[in-house]
């Protein structure tokens, strides 16, 4: 296999990344619409008046999971990618990992990529600077939908743990005649 197969199956393995979490955020919006709706459903069916701890956390709950819904559609709205300046250092050496690639410029990875694989600069052909450019590109955007992952994981664990601790909470508060 010759650099520029490398380079094609670099390329792949950086859009089956974008595809992977593409999914998982498609997954986090029907999760997070199902919940809300559920929610919402709740809370037209509480009394403020009676189970006011009860509906304040699921107002937060149902808070949480909007930020979470929010965030992953967000993930979908186009972004445009400004080339980054800087050159990277040693740490960002690795030419497959997409948080190492977004912080490389074409020329730094080029540069990275014929030291890797033992190559001359002068046999970068110009449909080859373009495939290293969209590698570049497509890293960053993955980057970015993992890094919007993560916060929507975190909104929904959040809204998960209030909901359930508002249930506990409102289950003992009944048991002990409180509300």
């Amino acid at each position: 296999m010759n650099w520029q197969e490398d380079l094609r199956f670099i390329c792949t393995t950086l859009d089956a990344n974008l595809r992977y979490a593409e999914g998982k955020h498609t997954s986090f919006i029907a999760f997070n619409g199902a919940a809300i709706f559920g929610g919402l459903t709740l809370l037209r069916n509480l009394n403020p008046q009676t189970s006011g701890i009860l509906y304040g956390i699921l107002l937060l709950t149902l808070l949480m999971l909007i930020c979470a819904i929010i965030s992953s559609i967000y993930s979908f709205f186009p972004k445009i990618i400004k080339q980054m300046e800087s050159n990277a250092g040693e740490s960002c050496g690795n030419v497959l990992f997409f948080e190492h690639v977004k912080y490389h410029s074409l020329e730094s990875y080029a540069q990275l990529l014929c030291e890797k694989y033992h190559f001359n600069p002068d046999e970068i052909l110009p449909l080859d600077e373009c495939i290293i450019s969209q590698i570049i590109v497509n890293a960053r955007l993955a980057s970015r939908k993992f890094a919007l992952f993560k916060l929507v994981a975190f909104f929904d664990f959040t809204a998960v743990i209030m909901g359930l601790g508002g249930f506990v909470l409102a289950t003992i508060l009944k048991t002990l005649g409180v509300a």
